[in-house]
């Protein structure tokens, strides 16, 4: 049995490509509206109702979306962990590795900065939250966080006033999981991601007659992970409608318009990252913009609507 030498998830495209030609997304639209509605319905019998049938059938109407992101969590450390170790191992040799790694990081760090500035710019401007800040103070209410937030404190043994923060260099040590298992089970993502490039790193050092059987096994443990995401992706519209009916039924359709501000937000600075990506095809991969934008469309309107989770 040969072993991949490289990062290999072309069976989880080809299905999710499978997935877009149906129309997935289409359906998960769907879902989204006919969601809200049932919402808005059951959110009118709430007073014919006692409490606890109400809040019986908005769980089960929940079920689905629940189910759908128990399944998704549940895969996605293991997923990043074998797909990252696999990635990293499936290089050539080590000095490949460093000048490929070399050019993504400074293009991760770049693209991060410019990511960065367009949030900032995009929120300044719009200001999500502040009408429902505003709505707060003037009815009386006072917002505490923000003194315990700011507030000093004062050492116990010397009464000097100051914020504890720890020095740069034990801050990048806290980034290293000193007990993997632990990283993993608190879901910390970027200790895991670190984990999974030193275990890669580690494999592509050993010979290959050794590191043959741990490659195997990660690439059988990233097809289990796949069978699992493409069980979630099943059940995906019914997911999105069950969780959009519970959330509106409970919460009532002003829940949704007093977020406008934060999705308008959300979707002007998708529009600038996409806008500066595009550039840098056109500039540097010298692809067509109008040819990338049509293949783009359908599977970016999916991944879009897979993130829907209501409050």
């Amino acid at each position: 049995m040969s072993i991949r030498r490289y990062f290999d998830i072309r069976e989880l495209v080809a299905h999710l490509q499978t997935l877009i030609n149906k129309r997935i997304w289409l359906k998960i639209l769907v879902a989204l509206v006919l969601g809200v509605a049932l919402g808005l319905t059951l959110g009118e019998f709430r007073e014919q109702l006692s409490p606890s049938l109400f809040a019986s059938i908005t769980s089960w109407v929940g079920f689905p979306g629940k189910l759908f992101l128990t399944l998704i969590q549940m895969i996605v450390v293991p997923l990043v962990f074998v797909s990252v170790a696999l990635g990293i191992s499936g290089s050539k040799n080590i000095d490949q590795l460093k000048a490929l790694g070399l050019r993504v990081g400074l293009y991760f760090i770049f693209t991060t900065v410019v990511a960065v500035s367009i949030g900032f710019l995009v929120a300044t401007a719009i200001k999500p939250g502040h009408e429902i800040y505003v709505e707060k103070v003037k009815a009386g209410q006072t917002v505490e966080a923000r003194s315990v937030v700011s507030s000093p404190k004062v050492s116990s043994e010397t009464g000097e006033v100051g914020m504890k923060s720890k020095p740069l260099s034990d801050r990048l040590i806290d980034i290293l999981p000193q007990n993997p298992m632990i990283a993993i089970t608190e879901g910390q993502m970027l200790q895991i991601v670190l984990f999974a490039i030193i275990i890669g790193l580690a494999i592509l050092t050993i010979p290959k007659d050794q590191s043959e059987l741990i490659m195997r096994l990660l690439e059988s443990a990233q097809e289990i992970c796949m069978a699992v995401v493409k069980w979630a992706m099943y059940i995906a519209p019914v997911a999105v409608f069950g969780l959009l009916a519970e959330a509106t039924a409970k919460a009532g359709i002003q829940a949704f318009i007093g977020l406008t501000g934060y999705v308008g937000s959300v979707l002007l600075g998708l529009v600038g990252i996409l806008l500066f990506y595009i550039g840098i095809l056109s500039v540097v991969g010298r692809i067509n913009p109008s040819s990338f934008c049509e293949k783009f469309a359908r599977s970016k309107c999916l991944l879009f609507l897979l993130r829907v989770q209501p409050p």
